[in-house]
């Protein structure tokens, strides 16, 4: 499923796991699920988004899954500096960049 309950869905799984002792296994699969279905620039969009509560939910998700593990090695820093320094970009998306890094 691709849409705004693909995380509600990851984080009802998480509660879920934390209430019976938690599973690194099952965590480990949540987390690479969701990043398939969203994808590297469905989250750059997401944090450079205008809605601060979407930026939010989406910084969330990252901590919380760790989700990229790592987003200095994967690009999305790199990407999020690429927005920011693109004159051409409209300027809350720019901001929103500067806000998530």
């Amino acid at each position: 499923q691709n849409g705004d309950d693909t995380g509600a869905h990851c984080e009802l799984v998480n509660d879920f796991l934390k209430e019976r002792g938690g599973s690194e296994e099952v965590h480990l699969m949540v987390r690479n699920t969701l990043q398939t279905i969203r994808g590297t620039e469905s989250l750059i969009a997401g944090l450079c988004h205008p809605s601060l509560e979407l930026r939010k939910r989406v910084l969330s998700e990252m901590i919380k899954f760790g989700m990229p593990p790592d987003p200095f090695a994967d690009g999305t820093t790199t990407r999020l500096r690429q927005i920011v320094e693109d004159e051409q970009r409209v300027w809350h998306n720019r901001a929103a960049a500067i806000i998530s890094l």
